[in-house]
């Protein structure tokens, strides 16, 4: 059974990086974005993930086994997770979910 988890109202500002290390040293950048939000519904349940609100994210690289890119709330991902986004509203589909349920 699949749980599903709302937020309503919900503001946030992110600001986050990632480098890809090998013997412990960070040798090349791996994802860097920035970003602002405020949601109006936020939505999870299962694999699936939607987003109503407006948003200013600017992002690339790979984040958890995913290609995300965006520039000024507009963009998607691909990978292990599927989305789109639209001035940040959007939906998504986590992969790594759908065939664990199978």
């Amino acid at each position: 059974m699949a749980q599903c988890k709302v937020d309503i109202l919900q503001v946030g500002v992110e600001a986050s990086a990632e480098t890809l290390d090998i013997g412990g040293i960070s040798v090349l950048p791996k994802y860097a974005g920035v970003g602002a939000q405020a949601n109006l519904v936020k939505m999870e349940s299962g694999p699936f993930a939607l987003n109503l609100g407006l948003g200013l994210q600017s992002d690339i690289g790979i984040k958890d086994a995913t290609f995300e890119t965006h520039f000024l709330g507009v963009g998607g991902s691909f990978g292990a997770k599927i989305g789109i986004t639209a001035f940040g509203s959007g939906f998504s589909v986590d992969l790594r979910k759908v065939f664990r349920l199978f």
